[in-house]
């Protein structure tokens, strides 16, 4: 467990970016990104209401990395240190060698590919270093962006994806997989 541990605390480099593990000093970049209510209505976590809201967060994620259930990286442009967002690592699963990864790019920084490569550089750290075999990720039907950085990763749609709203005319959530094997032979097995 220590050796994953470890791994979950690494920074990842990319182009662009440096991913680095998310922690107590992002919290008020963390929780200026979370007052844009559009971004807010299509996270996976509730808005932040005060900066502790934002810190408690990262406590959350910080006793998670050292358990090896989750890890949240911090999108930080390497040109100027600004924080652009974040990604990660959730429901991390040993046994199944499966996870479900997250992401968001704060509004004034959507549209320039950094969500593409920061969580591609995120799913070659799972597979490659953390063994993963199956990765997944969940985006809103309405949430175009999102589906489309999917795509561009290679993940495609999981049929069996269960919508989280049966209101008529409501939002769902589709679910995408990326496999190094197939995911249904991971869980399954």
């Amino acid at each position: 467990m220590h050796a994953i541990s470890f791994s979950l605390s690494s920074s990842l480099p990319t182009p662009r970016l440096t991913l680095v593990p998310l922690a107590l000093a992002h919290a008020s970049e963390l929780f200026a990104c979370s007052q844009d209510s559009d971004l807010a209505q299509q996270l996976a976590w509730d808005a932040h209401i005060t900066l502790d809201d934002s810190r408690r967060f990262i406590a959350r994620c910080s006793i998670d990395r050292v358990a090896a259930r989750r890890a949240e990286w911090a999108l930080i442009r390497r040109a100027d240190s600004a924080f652009l967002g974040s990604c990660g690592l959730a429901e991390l699963n040993w046994r199944s060698h499966s996870a479900e990864v997250s992401y968001f790019v704060a509004k004034p920084y959507q549209r320039q590919g950094y969500a593409t490569e920061a969580t591609q550089a995120l799913l070659d750290f799972a597979i490659q270093v953390l063994g993963l075999r199956c990765v997944s990720a969940r985006a809103w039907s309405s949430n175009r962006a999102s589906l489309r950085v999917m795509s561009k990763l290679g993940m495609t749609p999981n049929a069996s994806g269960v919508a989280e709203s049966t209101e008529p005319g409501a939002d769902v959530v589709q679910t995408w997989q990326l496999e190094s094997l197939s995911c249904a032979q991971v869980l399954s097995g």
